[in-house]
């Protein structure tokens, strides 16, 4: 198995991103049972073999030895780059030069040890370091055995092969181009579940130079083995060191995929995930969206579920991140989190379970939120509430406020007419409903005014946008409160103690530019698929939320939601153990990076499968959308994606269409029905 070094330099001779992830994978694709809950998903870890597993059955019966690579053909790291072990050694020991130092002291240990060999031993390398780049070698040489251990895992496909070759006769060993021994290589191995006849490893030839990066550790196998190289069937991912050396030696060769270009070859979704990785903290997201697409083959090809995991997960991850770094610069140890879009928040706080914050989830939609501000008849305050629409009956309004039942023994419901004359002839009904609802909401929000008082400090969470809704409980409250949300447009709450993550009141421009277009998709992440809260009722139970009925196309989209936040908890379960190594602002700038990306050019599979999720654009009202009709990438007519599947502007038209059908009056509907079947006989 060649060294960090020798394997950093061949894949970048050979033009491939320089990933050592850690990945399942390997020959035979194994079934295995994963319970979660009490149930049994059945799923296939991705096979990295480059010839189906019954025919390397079929060559393993001649073979009396049977050897394997290590790294990268049996365990993987969960790491973009195996020197990005030396920056979580730094990490660990306070020495922020430590993987710089690491790799130089490797370097020179290689130059200066012996003239004829080009391996050394973990020992060699320690002692090459300058004094005061490592205080304490002997402290960091066991720290990087133990990171070795922990950030590795085994290639569940190869893991289920190893025991059929063993049980069918076959001596299992494996062959490995290292700095580490073979006690230590075959510890790596027992921690993640190989039993091997025998390890084999370069460190332990440095002195005669024999090793499988020139081919001479071949021959010594087999002599120690008592077999002719015929004899010998490997395995390794290696074109060169693995597969050409060891045919020249005259044994037996396959070639196993090296994951990463496996990975980005057949994942959309990892090829966007590449090309935002830069740092340590990408580099755990990256592996560990590798070890999932690796251990269940299913998750490779986009869908919904790996939308939420590989795009989703970290993007609230590192919201979460952001948050909680904010929370400790500012001294806050609560959050309120504003359902239903804080629901995806708590949900991985939650998991990742941090120390020395508190967390709440309050109902608190737009409508809850905003509308008691109409307790003094300001119509403007409420505006907001219609989603831009300048026309509306009585019957629609209250429709929308769901407040239906203060129709009763009211006339000329069903007028359209201008929206503030509507709401002005409202008016005494709905400033008292307004009067009540704030109330309540007073008394809901008891526990932060009692914290207000006893000096303490909390902040709003939210997906964001206008700001709206945060802005009304402040003044609600009468305290300035910060809040952290995913993002901010330009026109929206100037208040300076609002943070946006992704975009700041619209800044940086061109991501708010393509997110505000592509809106849809960064709610489809954080939203929940509970009954949104109209407004807040005092009952002889205490305060409660009435909902929204839900429609046809929010019911459609609840699916969808679920589906997505199953992907989400995924990924926060699994970056659990990697969390405290993770920093904000990297993950940030990532963020960005790759939902940048995304909004403006999404992978293909992708934009098909999200386009034609449907949404209400106006509750209370037959008014919905796609996310394809507010989707628009940055694609041009002559895209060949466009006849594959329907492209933003069709979306658009088609919305425009059923918005006039709902809102003009028949004889209008009549009118554009005559104009389009007209330009069809024309066009």
């Amino acid at each position: 198995m060649p060294s960090a070094m020798q394997k950093m330099s061949r894949l970048a001779a050979e033009a491939v991103s320089p990933v050592t992830l850690n990945a399942h994978g390997g020959g035979a694709a194994q079934l295995l049972d994963h319970r979660a809950g009490g149930a049994v998903a059945r799923v296939t870890p991705t096979s990295l073999l480059t010839i189906p597993e019954d025919e390397y059955l079929a060559l393993a019966r001649s073979a009396k030895v049977i050897s394997f690579d290590v790294f990268d053909t049996l365990l993987h790291r969960k790491v973009v780059l195996p020197r990005d072990i030396f920056a979580l050694i730094g990490e660990r020991m306070g020495l922020a030069d430590f993987a710089a130092a690491r790799f130089a002291a490797e370097a020179a240990a290689r130059r200066s040890t012996r003239a004829h060999s080009v391996e050394v031993s973990l020992d060699e390398i320690y002692a090459a370091f300058a004094p005061d780049a490592c205080p304490d070698p002997e402290a960091a040489k066991s720290l990087e055995l133990e990171l070795e251990s922990e950030f590795i895992f085994a290639n569940e496909a190869m893991l289920a092969l190893v025991p059929k070759l063993r049980a069918a006769g076959h001596r299992v060993i494996a062959i490995t181009d290292i700095y580490l021994n073979a006690s230590q290589v075959e510890a790596l191995l027992a921690a993640k579940g190989f039993e091997v006849d025998g390890v084999y490893a370069s460190c332990d030839h440095r002195e005669t130079n024999c090793g499988k990066y020139n081919g001479d550790l071949f021959p010594v196998v087999c002599r120690a083995e008592g077999i002719e190289p015929s004899d010998l069937l490997h395995v390794g991912d290696h074109a060169g060191s693995d597969v050409a050396n060891a045919l020249a030696a005259g044994a037996v060769a396959v070639q196993s995929n090296h994951p990463t270009p496996y990975l980005m070859a057949n994942s959309e979704h990892f090829a966007a995930v590449m090309g935002g990785h830069d740092n340590l903290s990408t580099s755990l997201v990256a592996g560990t969206i590798a070890q999932s697409k690796l251990a269940d083959q299913s998750r490779l090809p986009s869908s919904i579920e790996t939308f939420g995991y590989d795009f989703g997960g970290p993007l609230v991850a590192g919201f979460a991140a952001f948050i909680l770094q904010r929370c400790k610069e500012l001294g806050i140890d609560h959050l309120v989190l504003l359902a239903r879009d804080g629901c995806v928040v708590g949900d991985v706080l939650d998991v990742l379970a941090p120390e020395g914050i508190t967390y709440r989830l309050i109902p608190a939609s737009r409508r809850l939120a905003v509308f008691p501000s109409f307790a003094d008849g300001d119509a403007d305050k409420i505006r907001s509430l219609f989603a831009g629409q300048k026309r509306l009956s009585k019957r629609q309004i209250l429709a929308v406020l769901r407040l239906e039942h203060l129709a009763e023994g009211m006339t000329d419901l069903d007028t359209v007419m201008d929206l503030r004359q509507a709401l002005d002839d409202l008016k005494p009904q709905l400033t008292e409903q307004a009067q009540t609802e704030r109330a309540a909401l007073i008394e809901y929000l008891a526990p932060e005014l009692a914290m207000l008082e006893a000096g303490r400090k909390f902040a709003w969470v939210d997906v964001g946008w206008a700001l709206s809704s945060p802005a009304r409980l402040n003044q609600l409250l009468g305290h300035d409160m910060p809040g952290f949300f995913v993002g901010s447009r330009g026109d929206a709450n100037p208040s300076p103690n609002f943070e946006g993550y992704l975009f700041n009141r619209g800044r940086p421009h061109d991501l708010t530019r393509v997110a505000m277009r592509s809106v849809e998709i960064i709610e489809l992440v954080f939203a929940d698929w509970a009954p949104s809260a109209a407004y807040l009722s005092k009952t002889s139970d205490g305060i409660e939320p009435v909902h929204y009925h839900k429609s046809a196309a929010e019911r459609v989209r609840d699916a969808h939601i679920k589906t997505v936040r199953q992907g989400v908890r995924r990924f926060a379960e699994d970056i659990r153990s990697s969390f405290a190594l993770l920093r904000a602002d990297e993950l940030r700038a990532y963020n960005r990076r790759i939902w940048q990306q995304l909004c403006a050019k999404p992978p293909a599979a992708l934009y098909q499968s999200l386009s034609p999720i449907p949404h209400d654009a106006l509750a209370g009202t037959r008014v919905w959308r796609t996310i394809g009709e507010m989707w628009m990438p940055s694609w041009s007519y002559g895209t060949p994606y466009r006849k594959a599947f329907p492209t933003a502007r069709a979306y658009r038209l088609s919305y425009l269409r059923r918005y006039l059908k709902w809102h003009l009056p028949p004889w209008g509907w009549r009118f554009v029905r005559l104009a389009e079947d007209t330009l069809r006989k024309v066009i």
